[in-house]
């Protein structure tokens, strides 16, 4: 693969990598709906975390110590999202804000096309 092929496809996951920090930014204020889905994604992890605690065979003690250290990680987290916000908050108005969110938008749409039109063309290669 050529230096210039490479840098074609690195350049936007650098750029995705460089924008993350903003995502939790623009997906402040989803509705209702993704809340749920949201609910139901913890459901299934919860659900997978106790399978698995069950398989490796840990006691109770065990699991419920897992259980502690799994919710301070989560009020953690909650608490850096927040920090985060609010400092986003500081740097962009409004209007930068939602075009942040509409650049984000078009690059994930534009990373989903070009994802499906890859899985198209993998049974598909050139005899040059």
């Amino acid at each position: 693969m050529t230096a210039q092929r490479i840098s074609k496809f690195l350049a936007p996951a650098l750029f995705a990598l460089a924008i993350a920090p903003f995502t939790l930014t623009a997906q402040a204020g989803q509705d209702d709906d993704k809340a749920e889905r949201g609910h139901g994604r913890m459901q299934l992890h919860e659900e997978h975390r106790q399978a698995l605690h069950e398989r490796a065979g840990f006691d109770e003690e065990t699991r419920a110590e897992l259980a502690s250290a799994h919710e301070e990680y989560l009020a953690a987290r909650r608490e850096l999202r927040d920090q985060h916000r609010e400092r986003m908050d500081e740097i962009l108005d409004e209007d930068e804000q939602q075009a942040l969110h509409d650049a984000m938008q078009e690059m994930r749409t534009e990373m989903r096309e070009k994802a499906r039109d890859n899985h198209g063309n993998r049974g598909e290669r050139n005899s040059d």
